[in-house]
């Protein structure tokens, strides 16, 4: 039986020929900046709402 690795895994151990890294790094770019873009937008969607703080102590004392 053949042990999946991962894509990280075959990165590191050169299990990718050069053509497949190159794709790889280009294409986890891509998705970086995607990702960043995706933050961006949410940022400016983002509303804070202050939450009620309520103490446990028994004040009664």
């Amino acid at each position: 039986m053949k042990k999946k690795i991962t894509t990280f895994e075959a990165f590191k151990n050169e299990v990718l020929s050069p053509d497949e890294r190159q794709i790889l790094a280009r294409r986890t770019e891509q998705i970086c900046r995607l990702i960043d873009l995706k933050q961006k937008s949410d940022e400016s969607k983002i509303t804070f709402v202050e939450e009620e703080k309520t103490d446990n102590i028994d004040q009664s004392k």
